[in-house]
């Protein structure tokens, strides 16, 4: 199966699969925060990949069905989860390819995502967020497919890996948003193996790339890659666990990820220090939302209040999942109400 068909129908079956493993019902943490649910999909439909406005007002994110294959690009308010159709699914590309994350940029201009024009490979692609067509950022070559990006601190440039569909393996990749020119930052034979699905961020301050990669047979750790193309092993799970999905604090002290296992079906919500690799646990795997998609990717809000992810809806009809707010410091954020996503809607 060619790579960016890969990405798509990997994420909808891990996506399904999530809801194999429940790992009980949501409740408060010793901490005082707790794990609210802020959105609520129609019937059959499943909310995933969110991705914060820099305000931290709203939540972007794709929203899957309900008839097989249909998707739309989403917005959510924070905290309230009223939601309006940011790009619906009619007039994004034919072929999305979700499974390789959502983006937004810190100035608010555009989202990046994954999607595809030919049967040939995924590219990323911008959407604009005052009206304009979505524009075609990178082009890959032949038999690969680019996906996972993250847009430096300044937004200006844009990480994403470009998965090697005939030869194998992947290169962590930059680049230009205003020419799409790309440059390879670190080539696969210098990566941590089998890293690119479980997703990228590059820190606030710009220092790092935080990636996946599993080094040892049956176990994914995060690794910290610098601009000079240097990779550091950042955390060391312990044996039968594996860890993944990385996401900066606002200041990037911390780097939040899932830790699963030991057991099937089991994960966490950690913290990791930066650049001491030091971890706690922020929310245990007991006080989640049940059935959780650690697929759908987290993200944490730019005031550092949330950290938003993917679980059951506690409501509704099927097998919907919904995205979620984990409060990690207790007290509700405040934020300034953005019209971004209903200026867009209106124009169509």
């Amino acid at each position: 199966m060619h790579p960016a068909k890969r990405l798509f129908f990997v994420s909808l079956g891990i996506l399904a699969l999530a809801v194999a493993f429940p790992l009980g019902a949501r409740s408060a943490r010793d901490q005082g925060g707790t794990v609210q649910q802020l959105t609520t999909p129609e019937a059959w439909c499943q909310d995933a990949y969110p991705t914060f406005s820099p305000n931290g007002s709203q939540v972007a994110f794709f929203r899957f069905g309900p008839a097989a294959g249909e998707m739309s690009l989403m917005v959510a308010d924070v905290p309230s989860g009223a939601t309006a159709v940011l790009v619906a699914g009619s007039q994004l590309l034919s072929n999305m390819a979700a499974g390789g994350g959502i983006e937004w940029s810190p100035d608010g201009a555009y989202i990046a995502i994954c999607g595809e024009t030919t049967n040939d490979g995924s590219e990323i692609w911008l959407v604009d967020m005052v009206g304009a067509p979505i524009r075609q950022l990178t082009t890959p070559p032949s038999g690969c497919s680019d996906a996972y990006p993250s847009f430096s601190p300044n937004g200006s440039q844009i990480a994403f890996y470009r998965l090697n569909g005939v030869a194998g393996g992947s290169n962590l990749m930059v680049a230009d948003v205003s020419s799409g020119a790309a440059t390879v930052l670190v080539p696969g034979s210098q990566l941590p193996s089998s890293g690119e699905g479980g997703g990228i961020e590059w820190s606030p301050g710009g220092s790092y790339i935080a990636i996946c990669g599993s080094p040892a047979a049956g176990r994914s750790e995060i690794w910290l890659v610098d601009m000079g193309g240097m990779v550091q092993q950042l955390t060391t799970p312990p044996s039968g666990c594996g860890d993944a999905y990385p996401t900066f604090s606002p200041n990037g002290s911390q780097v939040a990820f899932f830790r699963f296992g030991p057991a099937a079906g089991e994960m966490s919500l950690m913290v990791a220090d930066v650049p001491s690799g030091a971890t706690t646990v922020l929310v245990p795997g007991s006080q989640l939302p049940s059935d959780m998609a650690a697929s759908g990717g987290i993200e944490w809000s730019p005031d550092g209040s949330y950290i938003v992810l993917c679980g059951r809806a506690s409501t509704g009809q099927g097998i919907g999942l919904a995205l979620w707010l984990a409060d990690v410091v207790g007290p509700p954020i405040q934020t300034t109400p953005t019209t971004w996503g209903r200026i867009k809607a209106e124009r169509r």
